[in-house]
């Protein structure tokens, strides 16, 4: 689908149409270059901005519960401090889950508009991975991740958490 279809094209010409016949005297440019050419522009802005949208909501939560959170569960359980090996599943199922959630996202996306949708999709996606990368050390630290599992602790091995009555 093209975006002259979801946009009414007539108003967007009249509105660049004096300052491209300006444009087209000085310079040799074609009008309906530029209207393609800020066509292929948008798609490609929309499609990097629906990428990173995806990677956000689907990407960087899989691969946080893969590849922070499981091994700290795994790690935990193994020293007996978690109790259970719930939150092992729970982080495992819950990243699983994610991926292939933004897998079936991705392929509804793919070939949506055109190429330069697609190219502006997987840019985006790759924008958001580096900004993942890049604050993957700010996501939750050891407190936050104990205060999530607090129900498998053994209090034997870490007695962390205490009632506090606000006085």
């Amino acid at each position: 689908m093209r975006l002259a279809k979801l946009f009414p094209a007539p108003a967007f010409a009249v509105l660049i149409s004096p300052r491209l016949a300006v444009a087209q005297s000085v310079f040799s440019v074609r009008v309906g270059e530029v209207l393609v050419w800020s066509e292929y522009l948008g798609m490609v802005a929309i499609g990097w901005g629906v990428g990173v949208a995806v990677w956000l909501v689907s990407g960087q939560p899989a691969i946080t519960c893969l590849f922070v959170d499981l091994p700290r569960a795994w790690k935990l359980r193994r020293e007996h401090v978690l109790t259970s090996s719930l939150p092992i599943y729970k982080y495992l199922l819950g990243g699983a889950l994610l991926l292939v959630l933004g897998a079936i996202l991705v392929d509804q996306l793919w070939g949506f508009w055109t190429s330069a949708f697609t190219v502006g999709l997987l840019a985006g996606v790759i924008v958001g991975a580096g900004h993942s990368v890049v604050n993957i050390q700010k996501l939750g630290g050891p407190v936050d991740f104990l205060e999530a599992n607090q129900r498998y602790l053994n209090e034997d091995e870490i007695p962390l958490f205490t009632e506090y009555d606000g006085a």
